[in-house]
């Protein structure tokens, strides 16, 4: 856990209070603060009371992320995140200012949710093999549930296979994988990697197949038809992709539009969070 990160961004009153190790910590006003320490979820106590999050704590947290200018992040807020040093990330709920389906900044925040990523450094090591061959990258599809360890492990395959020398490229739309804080990626995906946040998937698949001539393309948590057909679009192309979407089993997939996209993969990892986050359930190769 990256401990002097998380402490400069909470109030000096958690400190005494939480333990060595947070994976996730949620801060509701007039709630208690809620922690999970990567096997279970607990309430803070405050002596014999859980300790109860005020207005004032909340506004520290975004005060210290968005360096005491929250207009200067309006565009992360709006998508419902900000990211902090070292990879962290808050997601934000409250009371918004929207019209229809646009929103345009979260008026009184009144919600967080703290999120430390965790870097396993080897953990793609095995499975690079099936993935990588020369400088040919399999397609290859992540299948998880919530909390899976996906974001976890696509890191690893953009570090593993940059250090074979490939030309990656990692599409960090909520800035998980590369978790980049002011420009700047802040987690490790190797030596030959490039970046590209703040923009759409599909967008972003565009940009970079016709301006970076990637080896790969990796992203995290595909969503809907338009961004199944953008990593469709960018395999046709000849570009070898890494991509994650949520569900317990590749059987979930039947009957949806990620159905032919699992089909189109080299490679299907199956991650079960049973024992730990990012253990491989299965491997389906195709023949």
């Amino acid at each position: 856990m990256d401990t002097d990160n998380l402490f400069s961004l909470l109030p000096l009153t958690f400190y005494p209070l939480l333990p060595d190790k947070i994976s996730e910590l949620r801060m509701r006003v007039g709630k208690p603060l809620y922690c999970f320490d990567g096997g279970k979820w607990f309430f803070v106590r405050e002596g014999d009371k859980p300790y109860v999050v005020t207005g004032g704590d909340v506004a520290h947290v975004l005060g210290r992320a968005s360096g005491y200018s929250l207009y200067s992040v309006t565009d992360n807020l709006v998508k419902g995140f900000i990211t902090w040093k070292g990879g962290i990330r808050i997601g934000v709920t409250g009371e918004c200012v929207s019209d229809g389906d646009a929103v345009f900044n979260v008026k009184y925040p009144t919600s967080l949710a703290i999120r430390i990523p965790c870097e396993i450094k080897g953990q793609a090591d095995e499975l690079i093999g099936k993935i990588v061959e020369g400088r040919k990258f399999r397609n290859t599809m992540i299948v998880s549930p919530p909390a899976g360890g996906k974001t976890t492990l696509l890191r690893e395959i953009a570090r593993a296979a940059s250090v074979k020398g490939l030309n990656v490229a990692v599409i960090d739309e909520r800035s998980e994988i590369a978790a980049v804080c002011k420009g700047e990626p802040t987690l490790d995906t190797g030596p030959s990697c490039d970046v590209i946040t703040g923009v759409s998937k599909t967008r972003a698949f565009e940009m970079l197949v016709r301006s970076m001539n990637p080896d790969a393309v990796i992203t995290d948590e595909i969503y809907g038809e338009k961004e199944v057909n953008a990593v469709l679009d960018a395999m046709r192309a000849g570009v070898g992709v890494a991509i994650s979407v949520h569900a317990e089993t590749v059987g979930a997939l039947k009957d949806t539009v990620y159905e032919k996209l699992q089909k189109a993969m080299d490679v299907t990892v199956v991650l079960s969070k049973k024992k730990r986050p990012g253990e491989i359930a299965e491997i389906i190769e195709k023949c």
